[in-house]
């Protein structure tokens, strides 16, 4: 699904929904409440509050939240991506599950502005601009040189001195965006297997650290999307960019080619 906005001057931090902060992957969920309001799915798609007892506040800038957030988490997590550290594992399938919503305290006081979730990985974006990752690292998903998986939070280093406003998690791969506009993936890069990845660095490379997408240098990118093995961007002048996985025609090009 794609919605077109008008076709005004955007920056990264307005494209990014008022209320984003809910994201429903396979098995596990995490959810952002700021200050003491907690809100449902469906609150998405409303335009935030004005006063200061709603969703979003504002800094200085206006332009985005800068106050108290909590962050909640739920549903399979034996990989981590549900961010409790020291969990259990149970049965013979060593499995950990979570039937209710539990705050990841951990993240309090750093102010999560975005979350996103992949199959088996969670991230999240803080007010200072700094991208956090946990759960399964294989196949470099989470960024941070390895292949080690993350019990809870864990900062995304390599990204330090950069402004990151959104993140976007696909099944094994993970991307960010920048306020200057900039995209930034890691992860796996694809297979003979697997087919084409979504990291859009021309080639099947897995990208142990993030690493900046070449082709939108001199662009100016203000939203992302990820599926499970292809993406999506868009830029200030209303174009849109795919690449990845094409089979099912989920790239829009007209057939079933896939990009690197």
């Amino acid at each position: 699904l794609f919605l077109r906005r008008s076709a005004r001057s955007l920056s990264p931090r307005d494209a990014t929904p008022a209320a984003a902060a809910f994201s429903n992957p396979s098995r596990h969920t995490p959810f952002l409440t700021a200050a003491t309001c907690a809100y449902s799915a469906a609150a998405a798609a409303a335009p935030p509050p004005e006063d200061d007892e709603g969703l979003e506040g504002s800094d200085s800038d206006g332009d985005h939240y800068a106050g108290p957030t909590s962050v909640f988490s739920w549903g399979k997590g034996e990989h981590g991506q549900l961010g409790h550290v020291g969990f259990e594992t149970v049965g013979l399938q060593n499995e950990y599950v979570e039937e209710r919503p539990r705050e990841l305290s951990i993240l309090a006081s750093l102010g999560v502005s975005d979350l996103s979730c992949g199959n088996e990985h969670s991230a999240a974006v803080t007010r200072n601009g700094e991208v956090l990752t946990w759960g399964r690292g294989t196949k470099h998903r989470l960024g941070h040189g390895s292949e080690d998986g993350e019990q809870g939070p864990r900062l995304v280093e390599a990204l330090a001195g950069e402004d990151v406003v959104s993140v976007e998690c696909g099944d094994a791969f993970t991307a960010c965006l920048t306020e200057d506009g900039k995209v930034f993936t890691w992860g796996h890069g694809g297979s003979m297997m697997d087919g084409a990845g979504a990291l859009g660095h021309g080639d099947n490379a897995d990208c142990v650290y993030p690493k900046e997408l070449k082709f939108f240098t001199g662009a100016n990118v203000v939203q992302i999307a990820a599926g499970k093995g292809h993406m999506l961007a868009l830029d200030d002048r209303g174009q849109v960019y795919s690449w990845g996985k094409g089979d099912y025609g989920r790239l829009g090009n007209g057939g079933s080619r896939s990009q690197d």
